[in-house]
């Protein structure tokens, strides 16, 4: 049975104005799909990331078009699954 891919995810800066990035360390390469709802559940974003074993930064330029509010980020890869409450200024 394989190790769980994430060690560690971190979003940041959180609460954001524009953009905000993923901190993902992995310890090995595989796939995540990140989506973020808004709070009625409906999705907003969906990304594929392919991460690599070691230290890995993604950002989202595309939440700059969110409106100010709270919502819920998602990460998932086939063996694990994080929320997070994300606040956009």
């Amino acid at each position: 049975e394989k190790e769980n891919p994430i060690r560690y995810i971190q979003t940041y800066p959180n609460p954001f104005t524009q953009q905000f990035a993923l901190s993902v360390h992995a310890t090995h390469s595989d796939v995540a799909f990140v989506n973020i709802y808004d709070i009625q559940g409906k999705t907003l974003l969906s990304k594929r990331f392919i991460f690599e074993q070691g230290a890995n930064h993604f950002y989202l330029n595309e939440s700059a078009h969110l409106v100010s509010g709270v919502y819920i980020l998602e990460v998932k890869t086939n063996q694990q699954h994080y929320q997070f409450k994300l606040i956009k200024q």
